[in-house]
């Protein structure tokens, strides 16, 4: 799971990035890096899956360690 957290992800092109310099929207990829591990982790999970007309409830279940839970595979430095 913690995988999918920190894959590198195209934007689609109703997302696309805004660029203050050339004042257009370009094709972008987004990525969440951890530097360092923090006391406590809060996940906000994905619960609802959106296109431009509808709102689709995600079911897919979903676990993790409570306790020593190691996220060194997932820092940067």
């Amino acid at each position: 799971l913690l995988q999918m957290f920190v894959q590198e992800e195209k934007l689609s092109s109703e997302d696309a990035w805004y660029c203050n310099r050339c004042k257009e929207h370009k094709e972008a990829f987004k990525k969440l890096e951890f530097h360092h591990c923090p006391p406590v982790l809060v996940l906000q999970l994905k619960r609802f899956q959106y296109t431009r007309w509808s709102r689709e409830r995600l079911d897919n279940p979903v676990s993790f360690p409570l306790e020593n839970l190691d996220l060194s595979p997932y820092l940067t430095a």
